[in-house]
């Protein structure tokens, strides 16, 4: 499975890695703006990305491939990613 962020703005979305049909599966609700750089934990189900939304208040959320819901995990300048063996790396205030 593929996920990606086609636009600046909107919604993820997921392809099979063998090619098909785009799905969206997140959703953005106000006052996010945009859903961008998805990066898959390890089970290869769940998945991490950032929220951006127009009070400037972004942060990292976590969903899975079976669920359209979403949970804020933390605030952060940037995308997270996984770091063996249980790290979440990310971006925040600079640091």
């Amino acid at each position: 499975m593929i996920l990606f962020a086609p636009n600046i703005t909107g919604p993820l979305f997921q392809v099979a890695a063998a090619g098909g049909e785009p799905v969206t599966i997140t959703k953005v609700k106000p006052p996010q703006t945009s859903h961008q750089f998805p990066a898959f934990l390890p089970d290869g189900r769940h998945f991490v990305f950032l929220v951006q939304d127009a009070t400037g208040n972004s942060g990292i959320y976590t969903s899975t491939l079976d669920s359209g819901e979403s949970a804020r995990i933390m605030t952060a300048d940037t995308g997270a990613a996984y770091a063996p063996p249980g790290y979440l790396v990310f971006v925040r205030d600079g640091t």
